[in-house]
C-alpha cells in the first residue's frame, strides 16, 4: 500500500527540516522542497541514506562512518527506494570554491547525538531524596 502523502525529515547539523511529500515524488522533488526551506539551489543539495536500510532513527555510530551512507539520486521515486514514512535522511550542501563555484565541495554530514533530556544524576530518584 503507498501513502499518498507522507513526511521526510532531514536532518543538517543540528537543524530537522520536517517536509511533507508524496511517496511518489521523486528524490528531485523532495531536493526542491528543501531548497526552498534552505534557500538553495536544488544542485547544491546531496540526500544522503545509510546503505543498509533508509530507518525512522537516527544511528549515531554509523555517522561517524563515512562509507557507510549513501547518495539519493534525483531521478528515483521514494516509494521505490523503500523509503518509510517519517523516514530520516541527511542533507549536505555544496561549498563553493573561492574563485570557481565548480571547484567546491560538499560538507561532511556532521548531525551531533542529542544531550540527554534529563541529567543521570538528576533524575527522579535525586528529587525523592530532596
Amino acid at each position: 500500500m503507498v501513502l499518498s502523502s507522507m513526511t521526510v525529515r532531514v536532518k543538517r547539523g543540528k537543524a530537522t527540516y520536517f517536509v511533507q511529500c508524496a511517496a511518489t515524488d521523486t528524490v528531485l522533488a523532495l531536493k526542491r522542497k528543501v531548497a526552498k526551506l534552505v534557500m538553495r539551489d536544488p544542485r547544491d543539495l546531496r540526500l544522503m541514506v545509510p546503505k543498509d536500510k533508509i530507518a525512522t532513527t537516527v544511528d549515531y555510530a554509523l555517522l561517524a562512518q563515512k562509507d557507510k551512507l549513501a547518495e539519493l539520486e534525483d531521478k528515483a521515486v521514494l516509494d521505490q527506494l523503500g523509503v518509510p514514512d517519517d523516514a530520516v535522511v541527511f542533507l549536505a550542501l555544496w561549498i563553493p570554491g573561492e574563485t570557481n563555484a565548480a571547484e567546491g565541495k560538499w560538507e561532511a554530514i556532521e548531525v551531533p547525538e542529542p544531550a540527554p533530556l534529563v541529567d543521570p544524576e538528576d533524575g527522579p530518584e535525586s528529587e525523592a531524596k530532596a
